[in-house]
């Protein structure tokens, strides 16, 4: 019984600890004091735009009270910070739903009295138009002997690491979805040896094999992107989500990579934000080991569950 009331209580402390960072740091109670909470609330507004011009038949006039808080918020965001690339983004959504009330009739006027002729001859279109064939076409890919050849390395060879290969796995896993494309994730790529050694040390999972670690990235979800507290978690899921996509873009890159766990208690966690002068702002989702693979190497079999234990049909 001792042993459970001590548990608990561990585990209390650390859900404290996460509770009380995200209500600190998100922008639950604090949307325009700085440009990351503004521009947090500017993407997902401009996003709910764009999504509701991409559906099948868009509705006329609709979103109307996102229209006029999206006025209202890029009108302080520009005021306050300047404008920037969130704002351009702002517009081109604002400037693609007036074009298509234009077409429907339905002009929305305090859009007309906002925005510029520049906004829209500078636009980037809110919705682009596919059909199936070129989507199939550009996305031709056995994924499933691509998934299984990746494997997590812990043998890794001397070779050094191009860095414009990290830079093209990053750019290539920006495309990772994120709830209302807040972006909220961050690659630090930690290049000083010294400063790689004592994270590796905090982490503690990479015994036998961290002193071969020659690149290694930290993944951050950054809190402010975040408004309600429904997103409680929401840092760690679009976190996960753009790890995942860097892990496979790095594979593509012909580069190894390993996961290391990043599930810690607080006094690890706060040791490496000060190791890393990390802002209050973000959480640490993962550490990523890269590096080349050696001539011959073993990895761990880590076999799978059955299709009938992963896939359940309702």
């Amino acid at each position: 019984m001792l042993a459970v009331a001590k548990s608990f209580a561990k585990l209390n402390r650390n859900l404290f600890y996460d509770a009380f960072r995200y209500f600190r740091f998100s922008s639950m109670f604090d949307r325009e004091s700085e440009s990351a909470r503004l521009g947090a609330a500017i993407k997902m507004d401009a996003h709910r735009i764009e999504k509701g011009l991409a559906l099948p038949q868009s509705r006329p006039g609709f979103g109307q009270d996102v229209v006029a808080r999206l006025i209202r918020d890029v009108g302080i965001y520009e005021q306050r910070f300047g404008a920037d690339r969130i704002t351009r983004i702002a517009r081109s959504a604002l400037a693609g739903y007036e074009q298509t009330g234009r077409d429907q009739g339905v002009p929305h006027a305090s859009l007309g009295q906002f925005l510029t002729p520049v906004d829209f001859a500078q636009a980037e279109s809110a919705t682009i138009r596919l059909d199936a064939e070129s989507v199939r076409g550009r996305s031709h890919l056995d994924f499933a002997s691509f998934a299984h050849s990746r494997h997590s390395l812990r043998q890794f060879s001397a070779d050094p690491v191009d860095p414009a290969a990290i830079e093209a796995a990053v750019r290539a896993a920006e495309r990772t979805p994120s709830v209302c494309n807040r972006q909220s994730a961050k690659a630090y790529h930690i290049v000083d040896p010294t400063l790689r050694r004592q994270l590796l040390e905090v982490q503690g999972g990479n015994r036998g094999f961290g002193d071969d670690i020659s690149e290694l990235l930290i993944i951050t979800s950054e809190l402010r992107n975040f408004v309600s507290a429904a997103e409680r978690y929401q840092c760690w899921i679009d976190g996960g989500l753009f790890a995942m996509s860097l892990v496979y873009a790095l594979h593509a890159q012909g580069l190894g990579t390993c996961m290391l766990n990043w599930s810690v208690d607080p006094s690890r966690d706060i040791t490496a934000r000060k190791l890393m002068k990390l802002p209050p702002t973000q959480n640490i989702i993962v550490y990523i080991a890269v590096g080349h693979y050696p001539e011959s190497f073993s990895v761990a079999t880590s076999a799978r569950l059955g299709i009938d234990d992963i896939l359940i049909r309702l």
